[in-house]
């Protein structure tokens, strides 16, 4: 803030009145922005004033959604710039060995960074805003009296500033709703504020409406592919565990249906706990129990020259077929 401007006002606001010194101060020089925020001081922050063109001129400081709006925005743009190249060094890195691949993940991510860096960075110096605040009406001033930011202080916002926003649950970016001048912990730190180029001007609610609908239309769709992904990996793993069940129960039965076959015995019907088949200690081999769901189907085929027999098994509507040997059970290939 201007002090000089301030001490003015406060040492004259009782012989003269607010319009006659704020003209005297245009007539001096000083600028409106100046004016506007010492006017608010010193006559209270409700306090507005006409700008020569006979408009209202006050400060108004952007709000959370119409930033998050405008980073959204600048996200897609420097996301547009990054993305060829990362393609490019990503199909190089296939084609050199583990070493080189891993110093060109490296060049990947340092240039991704400086990318991001130098477009807002420079964007911001000379024009107080990027490409995302631009079309959403705002500007990045300096807090102390809502003029153009330092280079200096726009480095410190964009690297230092921005990390400390997101390292915790982005708990700094947050802080835009509320804090008094919706200063986010970034703009805190390097002395700025975010305010709308033109006061007077409506915020712009159909871009916000918009935006919002594609980040939850974004956000919706990322959730439905890895709801997906995750119905898919857990059915993989249900048949897989159903399938050693199986292997484990049939593999279980080899020995008797061998002895069975060796002595010339018919195997009866799979049924579990029964006898695998008649006559002697053969009849010590039972069909063992499925896991909770299955149920033996029949003995397709036994052959006793070479001892290999296929079983099928039942869960649900699915037939199961697994061939046996002396040496175990699998399933066949197909």
């Amino acid at each position: 803030m201007n002090n000089t401007i301030v001490q003015y006002l406060q040492q004259n606001k009782v012989a003269y009145t607010q319009d006659s010194l704020i003209t005297q101060l245009r007539k001096s020089g000083h600028n409106e922005n100046d004016i506007t925020e010492a006017i608010s001081a010193v006559y209270g922050k409700d306090s507005q004033i006409l700008t020569p063109s006979g408009n209202v001129n006050t400060i108004k400081y952007a709000g959370f959604w119409i930033r998050f709006v405008a980073s959204f925005i600048d996200c897609i743009i420097v996301g547009a710039i990054t993305f060829p190249i990362m393609i490019v060094f990503g199909l190089m890195s296939g084609f050199v060995g583990d070493g080189t691949s891993i110093a060109l993940n490296l060049l990947i991510n340092a240039l991704s960074i400086l990318i991001s860096l130098t477009y807002y960075i420079g964007l911001t110096h000379k024009y107080q805003a990027t490409l995302g605040k631009r079309l959403c009406g705002l500007e990045v001033r300096s807090d102390d009296n809502v003029t153009k930011a330092s280079l200096g202080y726009i480095i410190l916002r964009e690297t230092i500033g921005k990390f400390v926003s997101g390292i915790i649950f982005c708990i700094g970016y947050i802080m835009i709703a509320f804090t008094e001048k919706k200063q986010a912990a970034h703009d805190m730190i390097a002395k700025t504020v975010v305010v709308y180029k033109d006061p007077a001007k409506k915020s712009n609610t159909a871009l916000i409406i918009i935006v919002g609908i594609v980040v939850i239309g974004a956000v919706l769709l990322i959730l439905g592919v890895f709801a997906s992904i995750v119905l898919v990996s857990l059915n993989s793993a249900r048949n897989t565990a159903q399938n050693a069940s199986i292997k484990a129960a049939v593999s279980a039965t080899v020995p008797g249906a061998i002895l069975c076959m060796e002595n010339e015995l018919d195997i009866l019907s799979p049924q579990a706990n029964s006898p695998i088949c008649s006559g002697g200690e053969e009849s010590d081999y039972m069909w063992p129990s499925l896991a909770e769901g299955g149920e033996w189907g029949d003995l397709i085929d036994g052959d006793v020259s070479d001892q290999t027999f296929m079983y099928t098994v039942r869960y649900g509507d699915d037939n199961t077929t697994v061939i046996c040997t002396e040496a175990g059970c699998d399933f066949p290939v197909e």
